[in-house]
């Protein structure tokens, strides 16, 4: 996971992140309502950094968003702090652009011993 220090970029461990989620800041990320364990809306303003030369979001930085907050997640739901996402599959329905204040919703579907699915959607 990077994050923004100085003039440069940084790799953090993911357990610094879980120790600071409450103050979550990930470009624009203002951190989560858990008023919910299974399904937590996380609101986004999306600024340059994460934008194409098309003026929206990047799909890269889409997949990643989903990748790092559905892991956070996880973590929120039953404190597993050792876990690897198996299956990434996005669906890109139509551009956001950038500026735009959306939220990224997760949802846990099932969590099992081994095996934890979740599930993510940007309005």
């Amino acid at each position: 996971m990077f994050l923004e220090e100085n003039s440069g970029l940084h790799l953090v461990h993911m357990d610094e992140v879980f120790a600071k989620y409450r103050s979550l800041r990930i470009a624009g990320v203002e951190g989560p309502d858990i008023s919910d364990k299974n399904c937590i809306v996380w609101p986004l303003t999306l600024t340059d950094q994460l934008g194409n030369v098309h003026g929206s979001l990047h799909g890269g930085v889409a997949a990643y968003l989903v990748d790092a907050i559905t892991s956070i997640h996880l973590f929120l739901h039953d404190g597993r702090r050792s876990h690897v996402s198996v299956n990434l599959s996005l669906h890109y329905m139509k551009p956001v652009p950038l500026g735009e204040e959306v939220v990224l919703k997760t949802k846990i579907s099932s969590v099992g011993g081994k095996v934890a699915f979740l599930e993510a959607e940007f309005w």
